[in-house]
Formats: structure tokens, sequence, C-alpha cells
């Protein structure tokens, strides 16, 4: 919790080679929009080079939330979301 923004930060590792869907549960009211960074690659062995300075980057899209919602994640990901508090 960013006390700050009053932003809840949830953060999900997906390893797996295949997209998951992961269900988010919060037991407080929560924004119907959330900002979701994703960090991911082609494969395991993808990183950036000289060469190809972008073939790993994160990027930031919005995504559809409640204080209950399912959220589907890219294969080899790390995922940030932060989403608002109401009240």
């Amino acid at each position: 919790m960013d006390e700050q923004t009053q932003e809840c930060i949830i953060k999900i590792v997906n390893i797996s080679e295949e997209e998951t869907d992961v269900h988010v549960a919060l037991d407080v009211d929560a924004a119907k929009e959330a900002e979701m960074t994703i960090l991911t690659g082609d494969s395991y062995d993808a990183k950036n080079s000289f060469e190809n300075k972008e073939c790993v980057v994160p990027y930031t899209t919005k995504i559809a939330t409640s204080s209950d919602y399912v959220v589907t994640m890219k294969p080899r990901s790390v995922n940030i979301i932060r989403q608002k508090i109401c009240g």
C-alpha cells in the first residue's frame, strides 16, 4: 500500500510459458481501472544488447478492475498493478 498515493500495489510474476489468469480480491473499495506495468520477453534467454536495446522493455497499460477481478498475465512476465483505493 502506497499511503501517499492511496494505491494498492500488487506484484505478480508468471514464470510459465502460458498466459495465466490471476484472481485478485481486495477487502477494500477500489477503483474500476488500474495501471499495469508489464516486463516480458520472447524467451527466458531474452536480453537487451547494443544491437537490440529494446528486446526486453516494460510497458504500461490500463486494465478494468474492481475489488474482485481476474487479470491475465503474459508468459514469462513480471507485472505490477497500481490500483487506487476508494474512501
